[in-house]
This record gives C-alpha cells, sequence and structure tokens, in this order.
C-alpha cells in the first residue's frame, strides 16, 4: 500500500505537467494534501520546461502550505509572463523582505502589462513608504489604464494622502488624461477616509499648485468635498486656506448662482445643487424651498433632496416632508430615509 501510495503522488505531479489532466491532478493533490508531492512540486516549479506547469506547481506549493519565498522570487524572476503574474497573486501572503521588495521594485519595469497590471493590487499588501512610491511609479507608467488606476486606488489604503502629493506634484502626470482622473479619485477616496493626515497632504498639495492650473484645483476640490463627511468639515476648515479655500467659495458661488438660475438648464441647477451640499445647510435652505415647489423641474427637486441627505438639521425631514405634500413623483430613498 506505501508503495502505491509513492506511485500515485509522482503520478499525480507528473501530471501536474500535462495540459489534459493538469487542473485535476492539482485538485486532487490539494484534497488529499498529499506531503509527499512536496519535493516534487518544487522540483516542477524550478525545472519544468512547461510556464504553465511551474504556475500549477506554485499554486499546489501553496495549497500543501509549503510555497516558500525563495520559491517566490525565483518564480518572480521566470521568464514567462504568466508565471511571474501569479507569482505576484500569491507574494501577498509573505511577509516583506529586502528580497522580495527589491523584486517588486523591479516588476515596475515588466514589460508585461498584466504582471504590472497585478502588481499594483499586489503592492496593497504592503503598507510602507517605499511601495507607495513604487504605486507611483506604476501610476505614471500606466496611469492611462482605468483598469490600473482601479487597482492603484485599491491598493493606496492609508498612503492616499502621500500617494496624491506625490503624483500632484509632477506636472507632466498632472497633465495626462489619466493622470488628472487618478488624481480626482484619490482625492475623493482622502475625503471618505476620514485621515487627518491624509486630509492636510490634500490641502497643502492642492494649495501648492500654479494659478493656471484653476481647472484643476476645483475638480480635486469638488471630489474631495463631495465624499468628506459632515464630521470632518471641522477638520477642513482648520487646514483650509490659500487656494483650497478660494476654489470652495469660487465653486459654492457658482453652484448658488446656476441652482437659482430658473431659466438655466435644469441638468446644470442639478448639478448646481448636489455642489452645494458642501456648504452649511444654513445658507442653503432658501434655495432648497425653491427647489422643492412643484413648478421646479423633477430633476432639480431630486437633486435637492440627495444634497439634502448630507446635512444633520433639524429642518431638515419638514424640508422633505413638504416635499412629498407637494407631489408624489418624488418616492425615492431620499424621502424614505426620513
Amino acid at each position: 500500500r506505501r508503495r502505491h501510495t509513492r506511485l500515485r503522488t509522482v503520478t499525480g505531479v507528473q501530471t501536474c505537467a500535462l495540459p489534459i489532466y493538469r487542473d485535476t491532478a492539482a485538485r486532487l493533490l490539494y484534497q488529499r494534501q498529499d506531503m509527499g508531492a512536496i519535493a516534487a512540486l518544487r522540483k516542477l516549479a524550478a525545472g519544468s520546461k512547461s510556464g504553465l506547469a511551474r504556475m500549477h506547481a506554485l499554486h499546489a506549493l501553496d495549497g500543501l502550505k509549503s510555497l516558500t519565498a525563495d520559491i517566490l522570487v525565483t518564480a518572480l524572476d521566470d521568464s514567462e509572463a504568466r508565471v511571474r503574474e501569479h507569482a505576484l497573486r500569491l507574494a501577498g501572503r509573505f511577509s516583506l523582505s529586502a528580497a522580495l521588495a527589491m523584486k517588486l521594485k523591479s516588476l515596475v519595469d515588466d514589460p508585461d502589462p498584466r504582471v504590472r497590471f497585478q502588481l499594483a493590487f499586489t503592492l496593497g499588501f504592503y503598507r510602507n513608504d517605499e511601495m507607495a512610491k513604487l504605486l507611483a511609479a506604476l501610476a505614471r507608467k500606466d496611469g492611462e489604464s482605468p483598469w490600473v488606476r482601479l487597482a492603484i486606488l485599491g491598493s493606496a489604503n492609508d498612503k492616499a494622502g502621500d500617494l496624491f502629493a506625490n503624483l500632484l506634484g509632477d506636472s507632466t502626470f498632472r497633465g495626462t488624461p489619466g493622470g488628472k482622473a487618478l488624481l480626482v479619485a484619490l482625492a475623493g477616496q482622502v475625503g471618505a477616509a476620514k485621515q487627518q493626515d491624509a486630509i492636510a497632504a490634500v490641502v497643502s498639495a492642492v494649495n501648492g499648485l500654479p494659478e493656471a492650473e484653476g481647472d484643476l484645483a476645483r475638480d480635486l476640490v469638488k471630489s474631495f468635498m463631495l465624499r468628506l463627511p459632515a464630521t470632518e468639515r471641522a477638520t477642513f476648515s482648520r487646514l483650509a486656506g490659500g487656494k483650497t479655500a478660494a476654489v470652495l467659495a469660487d465653486l459654492l458661488a457658482a453652484a448658488r448662482k446656476t441652482a437659482a438660475d430658473e431659466k438655466a438648464d435644469p441638468t446644470a441647477r442639478a448639478a448646481a445643487y448636489r455642489t452645494l451640499g458642501l456648504a452649511s445647510f444654513a445658507d442653503v435652505k432658501p434655495l432648497v424651498v425653491l427647489a422643492l415647489q412643484v413648478r421646479q423641474p423633477q430633476p432639480v427637486q431630486i437633486a435637492a433632496l440627495e444634497m439634502l441627505a448630507r446635512f444633520d438639521d433639524a429642518a431638515v425631514p419638514k424640508l422633505v416632508l413638504r416635499s412629498e405634500e407637494h407631489t408624489s413623483e418624488l418616492q425615492s430613498p431620499y424621502v424614505i430615509s426620513y
């Protein structure tokens, strides 16, 4: 029986190199937790002529809890991109050694875009300054890809403020469409995260923008403020000054003017009302009363209700209920929530 078991193990590992049976062999090795296969799998991962077999061997070793950092680092230098990509998927299970950090740094310039895409996700497992710099390097290299931007946003974690400041300080990067898109998204992410250090980093970075880039400053402040919870407004008010405060004031002034203009396009007025969620309730209450009148276009009324959801004031429910009395067409989550 012992000989039969050994033969079955060896056969299973050898089958991992055969395209037709590879998936089944890997599954059976995992289900049986066959520790007798470890030595053969390590040999397969290091020396198989098939890149696909080397990749499967890595996952099989991981399933047997026998994948080591040395094997992983070697795989990150594999000649085939698919092996490097899958090695990166497995890298998050390991602490950041000097050898692994050096290898991750080198992969920023990997010729295969899928490898760099996976690298953006993997860097999110390591929360230190050096890995944040690697995310910035990836953004500069692949920032035009919406998929890479999404991966970078997912990996920014508590380094989003530093990453934002790093990238905004690069005039070439912020001048590209992808660069602007990532910076606007990062600003919103920092606003939603409620981290005071990150908020301070965003405010300081925006204040440093040249006067000629006022449009970018406006978009960044708007994205940041729209995601900033009401509980953090005091923090922002304490930190804001210079360009940031001026940009916010201009945004609100323009929004008030558009929202109050009943001859303006309803879509533009609706957008203005959503922007007014950045102001204080006392400042916008008269405009809300205007928006909820029966004669106002429905998009404007709905936008006003969405805006009210940002305020924690005793007068808000009364305004919402008043709008419900005027029309039954505004049966929305914003009404029901109150």
